[in-house]
């Protein structure tokens, strides 16, 4: 999978397998099997500044699971030791242009292009496509419109993150400034990173952006991605286990960082925070704060905000009309339902 990142790597082939694999244990938080994978490839393969870069993820995130400030301002030091091999990590978190690789395949269908790398990933793109159509038609009739465009959408392999965008975790991402859905396949294994929920999740992303509406704050946008990712019909307490899902997430959850609003957003503007445990607890937070307003308002609390935003309410209007509890009391509320005792 030739690129213009992956010139510059040191790394063999099997460093890139053995990362790859350390990213997926990192994807389901099984940090101390992920770091182990990656300290003997460091160890043969010291010049690997990928391998040194991960690993500064991992322990960053076990430094934060153990209670201690996580350490922002100053990378640890394998984040040294792997910019010192290449500078040019320092802006992992940039995608580099794939787009137009010519060893992508395309599958062209009436609302989405969808490309991939590999032959044998032809049926996973039909695939994608069932997904992407099903949550068009979902979102489409609860939003009473649907886009006109047809969506661009990239397929690719976990090594794809290695070799092409320097990062960790990237199960998936829609990116506004080219319109392109992109969907990590091989994630199967932890159903948060199927490609199903992925390609529900990212459509709604992208879906945020054709409606052209400003103010809306970022836990609203996150938190719905979420929930349509999620939504069943077919499952009458899809919320009700959805919830406890997530509060089981927090009881077990051993950071001990308070993540109010104003915190949520600095992470999801933040580009370059690309993953820490506080990251991942505010997307949650957002998701349950978007599902226990749907619990008490109705699964269409999210549309009638849009509709009235499209009548020439600004966001702040809307949101009261519609609920007309404030953000912070629904988190607060939802904070106490898995820990009474206090609030982080």
């Amino acid at each position: 999978m030739p690129s213009r990142v992956c010139a510059e790597s040191l790394c063999s082939d099997r460093a890139i397998i053995e990362i790859s694999q350390a990213i997926e244990l990192f994807d389901r938080k099984e940090f101390q099997d992920s770091t182990n994978d990656l300290c003997g490839r460091i160890k043969a393969e010291p010049q690997c500044a990928e391998a040194w870069w991960v690993q500064s993820f991992i322990d960053f995130c076990l430094t934060e699971r153990q209670g201690q400030a996580p350490l922002v301002v100053r990378p640890p030091e394998l984040r040294k030791r792997a910019l010192e091999i290449n500078p040019n990590l320092a802006e992992s978190w940039q995608q580099s242009d794939l787009i137009n690789n010519p060893d992508l395949r395309t599958q062209t269908f009436e609302h989405f292009e969808v490309r991939y790398f590999r032959p044998e990933d032809r049926d996973l793109a039909w695939d994608v496509n069932g997904y992407l159509n099903e949550i068009c038609t979902e979102v489409g009739s609860a939003f009473g419109a649907f886009p006109h465009q047809r969506f661009l959408v990239m397929v690719y392999t976990p090594e794809a993150i290695v070799q092409n965008w320097r990062t960790i975790s990237l199960g998936g991402f829609f990116n506004l400034a080219d319109g392109i859905l992109r969907i990590r396949a091989g994630g199967d294994k932890d159903p948060e990173l199927g490609v199903q929920r992925l390609a529900r999740r990212e459509y709604f992303r992208a879906y945020w952006s054709t409606l052209h509406l400003k103010g809306i704050p970022g836990w609203m946008r996150e938190g719905s991605a979420d929930f349509y990712a999620h939504q069943d019909s077919g499952d009458g307490y899809w919320k009700d286990n959805r919830l406890e899902a997530i509060r089981l997430h927090f009881r077990s959850d051993n950071s001990q960082y308070p993540i109010t609003l104003k915190k949520m957003e600095d992470y999801y503007l933040n580009k370059k925070i690309v993953t820490t445990l506080g990251k991942y607890d505010s997307y949650l937070q957002a998701e349950a704060m978007v599902l226990e307003i749907a619990k008490e308002r109705g699964d269409s609390w999210i549309p009638q905000v849009v509709q009235r935003m499209q009548n020439g309410e600004n966001w702040q209007a809307a949101y009261d009309e519609v609920v007309g509890v404030p953000p912070e009391t629904v988190l607060e509320r939802f904070r106490k339902s898995w820990e009474p005792t206090s609030i982080r």
